[in-house]
């Protein structure tokens, strides 16, 4: 039987890997529409806020903060992919799922 300890970073390293995964699919999402050229300027300068944000070594929260650092990437991220949900295209999410899943794995 697994100690609760095993348990417990098992459970934290699916959360990890799941939540970096969302980010990694929602930056390119956003990244693919910006580099779009049918998308309008003005979501394009939208969806490029955020994705400076993520690589900006300015935070709210540091990066480096154990389980939060990310939690404000990820906030920007997700805010930004609901706003323009409607201008992210197909095209733009399947170039995202093939991304991650040659960083990530499938």
């Amino acid at each position: 039987m697994k100690d609760k300890n095993q348990k417990l970073f098992e459970k934290l390293a699916k959360t990890v890997q799941s939540a970096g995964r969302k980010i990694a699919y929602g930056a390119a999402c956003l990244w693919y529409g910006a580099r779009d050229p049918e998308t309008p300027g003005h979501i394009k300068a939208t969806a490029l806020g955020p994705l400076l944000y993520l690589v900006n070594p300015i935070d709210a929260i540091p990066d480096i903060t154990p389980f939060v650092g990310f939690t404000d990437d990820a906030t920007v991220i997700a805010g930004a992919v609901a706003l323009l949900a409607m201008r992210i295209r197909a095209r733009h999410k399947s170039q995202a799922k093939a991304l991650v899943a040659e960083w990530l794995g499938k």
